[in-house]
């Protein structure tokens, strides 16, 4: 299980609720006000939420068939009044160093 968790002391410290996203592939696209969108939403592989500040839970498979699978993952906040904002993204790969 990968535990990424969103550091609320510089994005959005009033934040209600965190999600991460994971796509296949990167993108760039200035989105004001929320930020810029670096992951590709076409196909989405999943959308997890968690409440602010706790880590997202990611179970990985044990199948080695897995290893060397790239992703894009990239988290966002929201808050009590609706503002959203991206956080940096992170690209991906399953079991190589």
């Amino acid at each position: 299980v990968w535990d990424p968790v969103i550091d609320h002391s510089l994005c959005m410290p009033d934040a209600l609720l965190d999600f991460l996203v994971i796509t296949v592939k990167p993108t760039n696209s200035h989105l004001p006000p929320y930020g810029t969108l670096l992951c590709d939403l076409t196909p989405t592989i999943g959308i997890l939420t968690t409440e602010p500040g706790l880590p997202f839970a990611v179970p990985i498979p044990g199948n080695c068939s897995f290893v060397g699978a790239l992703a894009c993952t990239q988290g966002a906040s929201i808050n009590s009044i609706g503002n959203i904002k991206f956080t940096n993204a992170l690209d991906i790969a399953i079991g190589t160093f």
